[in-house]
């Protein structure tokens, strides 16, 4: 048997494998570029079939991994149609260039956008590649091999070469479809733990809260509840480590370990006045995707979360122990939210349940291979009552057994549609631990029918609706639902045409409570009722049917009554709200008239401002309008998806519907058009003219830091730090932009390699949310910690200050140089002026040519000395540095020098030639000029349009700044955000956001 025929895992979720560089966030602040840094497996692995030696030297070249890809899906990927080697080499190149900040591709399409040629530049080296003589993987691959042999060469500043070979991968799978990635060791890790249902650790679900490591719920039967740890503590240190801004990912790696070794975490709760001590021996911890409870009247339910490898023998357990109470008269199987996992568990789940037939079929390489999996009589649970209940969340092999329960027969499902992911993936192990997740066959439910891309269609779908004083949600939802057929470059099949021509037998609408709702977020793991389980808990009861047709016609009148109840339910909250909702005939003649929609605003809305969306109709015709409502669509997310209730709109009468919208004081500035979609319960609607708003974005801060240590109080005061000592450091913060910070958080990060901690940080994060920061201002921050006993020769460090409110921040590495316990600083006393230049420049920290200046002196008077750096006293009993290359003695100096702050200047300035670029064009580019202007350096300038990057410019060989910059931008169909970022250096950045909307262009 082939390996595609032995999947070794399913997986329902999109794994996030992809080395994304810009990612958009928050709706309107802009483009965060993030460049990838090597993880500590790429960093340790050994030598790799001529990949990497040694030495640690990788050679981009070989792309040992790339090639193991390419013979995998060639001989294993479900769809050979799918494959075109030009689009992959095209997409593998523009996903490196998003991790490369100084590649750019340029890819050339023929009239059916498949690539003809490629021109790679990196930095000012330039080469074009045809790809008219690629005509299979493998000429594909000696093509990338041609591409790489360019980009390595060519390389200066980007040495982490596994990264690209990485994006490329990925870039390349990403022409196939959603669920083909290449899994980083991590993330790959992470999911071996996932699907294998136990690991050595404590048995605590944590999670970050307020910026501190807090227990979200200890796990019933494990080190951590045995100790007493409760939900709400939070986790202060592990080990000899400060968790104060440790990743989650870093705490959940220290807490977890070899089964029966000791670990020491201290812990704070509401109530203790300081950090407990709880010395905790790890263990073997079984993660349950299975809670069970009975229901009022012997129904059972049963949650399934996952499909790992324990949760078939999970839920006969359960049933079990649910049985030993008594007969059970049904069963829930509650598969909402559930992204699916294993297949052999779906498999087996469903065939408890299905006497005979098939359960699911596999089909791979393009339909011509099939493995059925077929039903077993022996232990099947024929008899027992079941209803299923799904969701838009439910996926892959929550699918298969909700489609093999549903196509037997056997089970009424209840919910929303699926997910609709039809599709197997395997694994692939590589030898850097990384993995190929492959998809290599799709999967047919029961009748050989396909759901991909549509979803398993609910025998009753249900529909929750929201109306409260805040927000209603009537309807919108069904329009928010998202799934596969959503994601770029998802697969379809033939038979998914059944799937689609499937409806719900009912709909039933349900009034949502939302403390409820709110009590099972906070409580996750807790089985908490809600309507769809008592609504599935009522049918089953008033049946007691195991065939869902018999069920579904036994259970009528109970479910007439529900749908009555709930409806009546939602009628009467839409009339405390002013909405006449009952249903209504059409009578006779027609209505008529035009929605006006208008807002309060006059001239552009500013961010950070409410602005009030009201929509008008008045009946000028002569029969009602019946449950009219409308949705606002506007390609702004801060004008999309508003729902407008008018309901029953008799002759003659008018209604209104008011909706308020709080813009973020982050949103940029923009114009855009607002359109409403209208509904009717006869479909005749009204005409409705769209309404143009624009936002004027408000003046953003820009900080500028200087640092300073400070070992006075705890430490021995002699200016720099040895092992063991106390000190902290005092930033002060400048607000070097035109506007004004509306909010400040700071934070100090241990920035060790490969997760080495060599300071306990004590005090890390200061937050002044309500104060804010006006232009010429400064803050000062404090952050305090001690050093290791064991901490290297130099500790890097990061301080970082953002501005929650407008998402808008800077942060600074920081070396800081570490002396053996006893060393120190050699007393002198010496006279200096500067060698050069009017001033001495004084910096906070020993040893860092780089750091920034805290204080000038026209002369100062040295009282130590250390590796030729002079120590100068500054007020308040601090220290400042100077390198003593940088000075002259001087004995004709007299008198006390006077010190002066410096005023930092930040980083570098963008400035645009068109200060205001038009929001609005019908031209399909955009010239896009200006000048980065920086204190010290411009390192390069890269600009992207939207996802993409299209210009790179490096300040190599010109002032270093300054860096004159002219591109002409192409833009994309709607909306266009153009980011620019200069740089200094792989941490210091700046960022501008343009949003140009193209006119006469729709987006697809």
């Amino acid at each position: 048997m082939k390996p595609m025929l032995k999947p070794f895992a399913a997986l329902a979720s999109l794994l996030g494998a992809f080395y994304l560089s810009v990612s958009y966030q928050y709706g309107d602040p802009g483009w965060q570029v993030q460049f990838t840094e090597p993880t500590a497996e790429a960093r340790g692995a050994g030598a790799l079939e001529g990949g990497e030696g040694t030495d640690g030297a990788y050679d981009l070249q070989s792309l040992a991994i790339l090639n193991r890809a390419v013979i995998h899906i060639k001989e294993n990927y479900v769809d050979p149609s799918r494959i075109n080697e030009r689009k992959m080499i095209g997409a593998a190149l523009e996903e490196v260039q998003r991790t490369v900040a100084e590649l750019l591709v340029e890819v050339e399409k023929d009239k059916d956008g498949v690539p003809t040629r490629v021109t790679v530049r990196v930095d000012e080296a330039r080469q074009t590649f045809e790809l008219g003589d690629v005509g299979n993987l493998w000429q594909m691959s000696f093509k990338f091999k041609d591409v790489f042999k360019f980009v390595q060469a060519h390389l200066k500043h980007h040495d982490k070469l596994r990264d690209i070979e990485y994006a490329a991968i990925n870039g390349m799978l990403s022409t196939l479809d959603p669920h083909s990635v290449l899994l980083k060791p991590e993330d790959y890790r992470e999911m071996k733990l996932s699907t294998r249902g136990k690991f050595g650790g404590l048995g605590i679900v944590i999670s970050i809260r307020d910026g501190k490591l807090t227990v979200i719920n200890p796990i019933e039967d494990t080190p951590a509840s045995r100790a007493g740890l409760k939900a709400g503590d939070r986790i202060v240190q592990i080990g000899l480590d400060s968790t104060v801004n440790m990743a989650l990912s870093d705490a959940v790696d220290m807490m977890r370990g070899e089964p029966g070794t000791p670990i020491d975490i201290w812990v704070t709760r509401e109530g203790w006045a300081a950090p407990r001590k709880f010395t905790l021996t790890r263990a073997n911890i079984k993660v349950k995707s299975v809670a069970a409870q009975r229901l009022k009247g012997g129904v059972g339910w049963v949650k399934v979360r996952n499909f790992q490898g324990t949760t078939f023998d999970e839920l006969t357990d359960a049933l079990q122990e649910m049985k030993r109470r008594g007969r059970l008269k049904g069963l829930v199987l509650d598969l909402r939210g559930n992204p699916g996992g294993l297949l052999d568990q779906a498999i087996k789940m469903s065939d408890l349940f299905v006497k005979s037939g098939p359960l699911v079929t596999t089909v791979g390489f393009g339909d011509k291979m099939r493995e059925p999996k077929m039903a077993t009589r022996t232990g099947t649970q024929a008899t027992l009552p079941l209803a299923v209940l799904i969701d838009n969340n439910s996926a892959s092999a929550s699918e298969i057994v909700a489609g093999a329960l549903k196509n037997h027969h056997r089970a009424v499902v209840i919910g929303q549609q699926s997910f609709g992911k039809g599709s197997v993936q395997v694994i692939y192990d590589n030898k850097d631990d990384s993995a190929l997740k492959l998809t290599i066959a799709q999967y047919l439910t029961p009748g050989d029918v396909s759901i991909q891309s549509v979803g398993i269609t609910p025998h009753i779908a249900t529909q929750p609706v929201v109306i409260t004083d805040e927000a209603t949600d009537v309807f919108r939802s069904l329009t928010e639902r998202s799934g596969e057929k959503d994601l770029e470059g998802h697969l379809d099949h033939a038979s998914a045409e059944l799937s689609k021509a499937a409806k719900p037998v009912t709909t039933v609408r349900y009034l949502r409570d939302e403390k409820l709702e709110e009590k099972i977020r906070d409580n996750p793991n807790d089985l908490i009722e809600d309507f769809e389980v008592e609504f599935a808990r009522a049918l089953l009861l008033s049946a007691g049917a195991n065939n869902s047709d018999e069920l579904l016609e036994k259970a009528a009148p109970e479910l007439a009554r529900q749908a009555q109840d709930q409806n009546a339910a939602i009628v009467k909250a839409l009339k405390a709200r002013g909405v006449d909702w009952a249903e209504a005939t059409a009578g006779k003649g027609a209505p008529a008239g035009q929605i006006t929609l208008a807002s309060d605003a006059t001239g552009a809305v500013e961010a950070g401002q409410t602005v009030k969306l009201t929509a008008t109709i008045t009946n000028t015709g002569t029969a009602p309008f019946t449950q009219l409502r409308a949705l606002s669509r506007s390609d702004n997310e801060a004008f999309e998806g508003w729902e407008f209730l008018f309901g029953n709109v008799p002759p003659g009468e008018t209604r209104t519907w008011t909706v308020p919208v709080a813009l973020s004081k982050a949103a940029l500035s923009r114009v855009d058009e607002v359109k409403l979609e209208l509904h009717a319960a006869d479909e005749r609607v009204p005409t409705a003219a769209p309404l143009k708003l624009a936002v004027k974005q408000l003046e953003r801060p820009r900080f500028a830091l200087t640092w300073q240590l400070d070992d006075r109080e705890r430490g021995n005061g002699d200016g720099v730090l040895q092992q063991g000592e106390e000190a902290s450091i005092t930033v002060t913060v400048r607000n070097v932009g035109e506007g004004a910070a509306h909010g400040l958080f700071a934070a100090l990060r241990d920035d060790g390699k490969d997760g080495r901690r060599d300071l306990f940080i004590k005090r890390g994060r200061v937050e002044r949310e309500k104060e804010g920061l006006a232009p010429g201002a400064s803050a000062e921050f404090v952050f305090s910690f001690k050093v290791k006993e064991d901490a290297e020769p130099e500790v890097a460090v990061s301080l970082g200050v953002h501005d929650p409110e407008l998402r808008e921040g800077t942060s600074e590495k920081v070396a800081l140089r570490v002396l053996p316990t006893g060393a120190g600083p050699v007393a002198t006393q010496q006279a200096v002026a500067p060698r050069g230049g009017a001033a001495l420049l004084l910096r906070g920290v020993q040893g860092a040519d780089d750091a920034p200046a805290v204080a000038t002196a026209p002369f100062a008077i040295a009282d130590a000395e250390l590796d030729g750096w002079l120590r100068v006293p500054m007020a308040e009993k601090r220290y400042a540095w100077v390198p003593a290359a940088e000075t002259q003695p001087h004995t004709g100096l007299s008198g006390v020098p006077r010190i002066d702050p410096v005023v930092p200047k930040g980083p570098p300035v963008i400035t645009l030639a068109d200060r205001e670029l038009s929001p609005e064009t019908a031209a399909e580019a955009v010239t896009v000029s200006g000048e980065v202007l920086a204190d010290k350096l411009v390192k390069d300038l890269l600009i992207y349009v939207n996802n993409r990057k299209v210009f790179f410019k490096s300040n190599a060989g010109g002032p270093v700044d300054r860096l004159p910059f002219s591109a002409r931008v192409p833009l994309e169909a709607g909306v266009n955000r153009i980011t620019l970022i200069a740089r200094q250096d792989d941490e210091a950045a700046s960022r501008r956001t343009v949003i140009v909307h193209r006119e006469g262009a729709s987006a697809p």
